[in-house]
């Protein structure tokens, strides 16, 4: 078990050195990775970030992949909560614990602007090809379960929610 423990800390260690050493090498890497897969993106280097416009379920999203420290950080927007009263937002975010219980591999979270995201996290030092193409397809895949499998009953209450309210503007 230790050996596990101290073998994860040389990963971040060698992984946080690359990126010290030169983070082009990685922001290169994951490029190439996106050509194979045929992706479009737009590379922010400044900020050492690739940006990915994505159609998911017909809706647009856009994929940002990120370097913070030893990590590449792939994190999607995928709806925002601050127009939904509080008691769907505790519906909602109960159903996004239960997915993160149950679906492999991407963490759905809440941003402090109440943005529902998706995110995913690959040590560099682990960052290979299939590796980063079968978690970055993950990522679009949990955005797909969201409108798919979570959205809809939470869309159902509101539009309930919004009918009484009309009905009882009109009495």
């Amino acid at each position: 078990m230790q050996e596990a423990v101290e073998s994860e800390k040389v990963r971040e260690v060698l992984g946080a050195l690359m990126l010290v050493a030169d983070p082009g090498i990685v922001m290169r890497k994951l490029q190439a990775f996106l050509k194979i897969l045929g992706v479009r993106y737009l590379v922010d280097p400044e900020n050492r970030r690739i940006i990915v416009p994505m159609l998911v379920e017909g809706r647009q999203h856009t994929i940002v992949i990120s370097l913070q420290g030893a990590w590449v950080i792939t994190k999607a927007k995928i709806t925002d909560t601050k127009d939904l009263p509080e008691d769907l937002k505790l519906a909602l975010f109960k159903e996004l614990l239960r997915a993160n219980a149950s679906i492999p591999e991407c963490a759905y979270g809440v941003e402090e602007d109440g943005s529902v995201v998706v995110t995913e996290s690959v040590l560099i030092t682990a960052l290979d090809f299939e590796g980063f193409a079968e978690e970055f397809l993950a990522l679009a895949s949990a955005i797909g379960h969201f409108w798919r499998n979570i959205w809809p009953p939470i869309e159902q209450k509101l539009a309930e929610l919004k009918e009484k309210e009309s009905r009882i503007a009109y009495t």
